[in-house]
């Protein structure tokens, strides 16, 4: 009943989660979920953007230096020879903040023993880009130079914002510090770009990245949904396969095997015991006069009765290895390996206690309460033996309990 219970709640759980995420797939646009779908997301696109930046971490080292030397190149050749040094110096100091910056985050996301500090060092390393970048270019002094880097700055801000792959008020939130940071620093040292410089380079990137952030997001929450969806489905698809199986292998009153099944199961553990010289005991049980039973009280109150029975089975057997069945309409079997005889006798002796304990009322009986009759096989098996031998041996037991005047069941 436990396990039944537990079924059914899981069942429940997962269907309202897949109506949630039906739902939130449907409204569209939102950049937010409910706990706890949100906290799954993060998790898994934190994990999604580390490899992704491990697998393009080489081509992204290169671009960036690239860009760097080109830029540097060009300061180097075209700059007046009064401004040559000092916009030097600050391209330099510039690039290898942001390299190192970039290197920092790659590292993390490469290094597997580093994993842990990705999500910090990313927050970080954006924080020091923006700040760098902003800083570099309002410290050039040959004004072409300071406008030709303000794409640079553009291209930092949009890496933050999409290609770093963070979410994206996170990313805002981080560039619009590390921009009151390059204002303050640049405040200190008397370095202010000009408004049009600023709109230019810095606000309209901004505008841009939360966009293109935003989009990106959207998409991989999205697809976030759809694989969660498609997971759920393939459980709840999973779990009616294995419902239908247990049904498929299960008796529907009583809840336990069924005879083919339990066969199955019997020549299994056969086979073992006989490998392992170990003993094999089976019970037969069979309620006592059923038929009247059925004729006196209704069928239903048959049903009840068999379901009793079960319920009493279920309870003595301590064991996972131990296997009870309904064999037929009002016979029962239970299989016990590695059990002698006298375990075997044990536990009959718990079946009658239980089933007495149910005081179940059949006024056909001297006592006018049901019965049932047990009959107790044990074996070693040995080659020349075969699992229907135990089966005749533990049915001839019965026979002879049912036609025998004392009050105790014979163990065959």
């Amino acid at each position: 009943m436990a396990e039944v219970l537990h079924d059914l709640t899981v069942h429940d759980q997962a269907m309202r989660e897949q109506a949630q995420v039906r739902d939130l797939m449907q409204s569209g646009g939102r950049l937010g979920f409910p706990e706890p779908l949100e906290s799954a997301f993060i998790a898994q696109h934190d994990r999604e953007s580390r490899l992704l930046l491990r697998r393009a971490a080489i081509w992204l080292m290169l671009f960036s230096t690239l860009i760097g030397a080109v830029q540097g190149f060009f300061i180097w050749r075209l700059t007046p020879a009064l401004e040559l040094v000092h916009d030097l110096i600050v391209w330099t100091l510039g690039f290898w903040v942001i390299l190192s910056a970039l290197g920092a985050v790659l590292l993390c996301a490469v290094l597997e023993t580093w994993s842990r500090y990705f999500v910090s060092v990313r927050a970080v390393a954006s924080f020091i880009g923006v700040f760098a970048i902003l800083l570099a270019t309002w410290f050039l002094q040959d004004s072409y130079f300071a406008n030709l880097a303000g794409y640079l700055v553009t291209l930092v801000v949009l890496v933050v914002y999409g290609f770093s792959r963070q979410r994206v008020w996170p990313a805002f939130f981080l560039v619009q510090a590390a921009a009151l940071a390059a204002l303050g620093a640049g405040l200190l040292f008397g370095h202010l770009p000009s408004w049009l410089q600023l709109g230019q380079s810095f606000v309209m990137a901004s505008g841009f990245g939360v966009v293109l952030g935003a989009l990106l997001e959207y998409r991989d929450r999205q697809i976030f949904l759809q694989a969660r969806l498609l997971t759920l489905e393939a459980e709840q698809m999973a779990r009616m396969a294995q419902h239908l199986d247990g049904q498929a292998r299960r008796d529907r009153l009583t809840g336990l095997l069924n005879q083919h099944y339990f066969h199955e199961l019997f020549d299994r553990e056969w086979e073992r015991a006989r490998r392992e010289q170990e003993p094999l005991s089976l019970l037969v049980i069979d309620i006592r006069h059923f038929q009247r039973f059925n004729e006196r009280y209704g069928y239903a109150a048959g049903d009840r009765c068999l379901a009793a029975l079960a319920r009493v089975l279920d309870a003595v057997m301590k064991r996972q290895i131990d296997l009870a069945a309904r064999r037929q309409d009002d016979e029962f079997l239970l299989l016990l390996p590695n059990t002698p005889a006298a375990g075997a006798r044990k536990m009959q002796e718990r079946i009658e206690e239980g089933i007495a304990a149910q005081s179940i009322l059949h006024e056909d009986e001297a006592d006018t309460l049901l019965h049932i009759d047990i009959g107790v096989a044990t074996l070693v098996p040995h080659s020349q033996q075969q699992p229907a031998d135990l089966m005749a041996a533990a049915v001839e037991s019965l026979r002879l309990d049912k036609t025998s005047t004392a009050d105790t069941s014979i163990v065959w």
